[in-house]
Parts: structure tokens; C-alpha cells; sequence
């Protein structure tokens, strides 16, 4: 079992804190080391985050779709989440975790006029 998958696992929050109205900036982010040196530095932070955000929702049951529990949120919000990352800078990550293979993008909206973006872990252990 991979460092990213032992991440998986039970929390105790409540609702999807990713929705952009809502969110503000956490004053404390991390990444392994061993992400870090797998995947980059830059992608260690925004994976930690979003694994962070699927442990949250796989707890409670929320966002689960094709086998996989899944985020949703625009490259404007992880701005918001990561001030410290420019919307380019985000877009790089992103694609670079799914060229990489760690998470999978897809599009979960109930509307075919919503394109927001939603996330999943490419290698999440099925349930």
C-alpha cells in the first residue's frame, strides 16, 4: 500500500469546504517528503490538500461517483487555498498530477453548463 493510500481514511468533518464561497485560506500546509520527491514539491502541497479533502467526504459518504469519492473545485479557488500559487501555477500542477497519474479529472455537474472541474485520487483503494 502507497503512502497515498494509507492517507485515505475517517475524519470527522462535516459538508464540501471547496465550494469557493466559503473558503478561506488554511494557515498550515504540508506535504510528505516522499510525495514531494515522487511527484514534486509543488504537487506534494496541492495532492496533500486534496487528499485531505477526499478523506473528509469519503467519511461521510459525500461526492461518490464511478467507484471514486471526488472533489470539485475551479483553478481560482485552489488559488484561494494556496495564495502562494498563481492560476498558472495551479494549471501546471494539476496537469502534472494527472500526467503523473495521482488524480483523475471528470465532470460530476448535474449541469452540462457547469465545466467545473471535480477530482478524484487516480489510485484510490475501492471500497
Amino acid at each position: 500500500m502507497s503512502a497515498l493510500e494509507k492517507q485515505i481514511g475517517g475524519s470527522h468533518y462535516k459538508g464540501d469546504i471547496m465550494k469557493e464561497e466559503t473558503k478561506t485560506p488554511d494557515p498550515f500546509h504540508s506535504f510528505s517528503a516522499e510525495e514531494g520527491l515522487k511527484y514534486g514539491v509543488k504537487e506534494a502541497v496541492v495532492l496533500n490538500k486534496i487528499v485531505f479533502e477526499i478523506k473528509n467526504l469519503k467519511s461521510n459518504n459525500m461526492n461518490f461517483y464511478d467507484d471514486r469519492t471526488w472533489i470539485r473545485s475551479s483553478i481560482k479557488n485552489f488559488t484561494v487555498i494556496h495564495p502562494y500559487f498563481t492560476f498558472k501555477q495551479i494549471r501546471n500542477i494539476l496537469n502534472s498530477l494527472i500526467k503523473q497519474k495521482v488524480i483523475i479529472a471528470g465532470n460530476c455537474n448535474k449541469s452540462e453548463f457547469n465545466t467545473t472541474k471535480w477530482y478524484a485520487l487516480a489510485g484510490e483503494p475501492k471500497i
